[in-house]
């Protein structure tokens, strides 16, 4: 079952934001009379930044209360809802943090079908920056089940078809990894995973592979496209302070006829190489 995330993924919150807030402060200015007094230079600006953050504000509780209007119960097919304000959201925060992405390789990704994506992880908003940056391909992570603690999160990745891992149980984390292989066969959304199954805080490149997120695409029948980001750990440090620039590389897609002749260590041993060449040439 496919959904168009076509509509669902066009950026237009910033943008549209950007138009309404000196709208707003102009229409508030004239109906105060403001434009015949010389305190105008600067009222109009600080209007036109409150209403800019007054409709952030409107986002954000609409945001929230559609979150928390998420059902329990196990969907069938990802919220295109969800999606467009996850989306949207991505595009927001990185605007206001000052944060520009560039992306490369995103051809690559297949037109039709769906596929694995693997990334290495740096940073709790690696997420969004695939949001971001991809806005018109639906992605559901694998991600720790501590996330389903956060109520707003919880809600948005029960309503994309996100799934837990359960590091504690492993039943628990089967099934989230059979759901996986169910929703690609059955084309319901794309699967995205971090194969070190952790941030990685320290000075090496990449953590150890978890090789066993492979056997998705194994099971599944679909290709691995293999991504790495860098800049995101900065962001958090700099955010309202500084710019900062993050990079989404698209390196290669491994076709599923490759990953069904291989063990899922030596896809791991093979991703593992590409992303190394990436993160440590620039």
């Amino acid at each position: 079952m496919l959904v168009n995330f076509q509509k669902a993924g066009e950026s237009v919150i910033v943008p549209v934001f950007l138009t309404l807030s000196p709208l707003l402060a102009a229409t508030l200015s004239w109906r105060c009379g403001w434009f015949a007094d010389r305190d105008i230079l600067w009222r109009l600006p600080l209007c036109t930044i409150a209403a800019f953050f007054a409709l952030t504000l409107a986002f954000l509780l609409v945001l929230c209360l559609s979150a928390a209007c998420v059902s329990r119960r196990e969907r069938t097919r990802p919220s295109a809802w969800c999606h467009f304000l996850t989306v949207q959201f991505a595009h927001l925060a990185l605007f206001l943090g000052g944060v520009r992405v560039h992306i490369s390789g995103a051809e690559t990704l297949p037109q039709e079908g769906r596929f694995l994506l693997v990334s290495n992880h740096l940073c709790a908003i690696d997420p969004i920056i695939f949001y971001h940056a991809l806005p018109r391909v639906p992605l559901s992570f694998l991600s720790k089940k501590e996330n389903e603690a956060i109520p707003v999160v919880a809600g948005l990745m029960r309503g994309m078809m996100c799934l837990s891992i359960d590091r504690e149980n492993d039943r628990a984390s089967l099934r989230a990894i059979i759901l996986a292989v169910q929703y690609l066969q059955h084309g319901v959304t794309n699967i995205a995973a971090f194969p070190e199954g952790a941030t990685n805080k320290t000075s090496d490149l990449l953590l150890p592979f978890r090789n066993g997120v492979f056997k998705i695409a194994q099971k599944a029948d679909v290709p691995i496209a293999v991504c790495t980001l860098r800049g995101t750990r900065t962001v958090l440090r700099r955010m309202f302070r500084r710019r900062s620039d993050v990079y989404l590389d698209v390196l290669a897609l491994l076709p599923a006829q490759d990953c069904r002749e291989q063990t899922t260590a030596q896809i791991g041993a093979h991703v593992r190489e590409q992303m190394t060449q990436t993160l440590s040439g620039r």
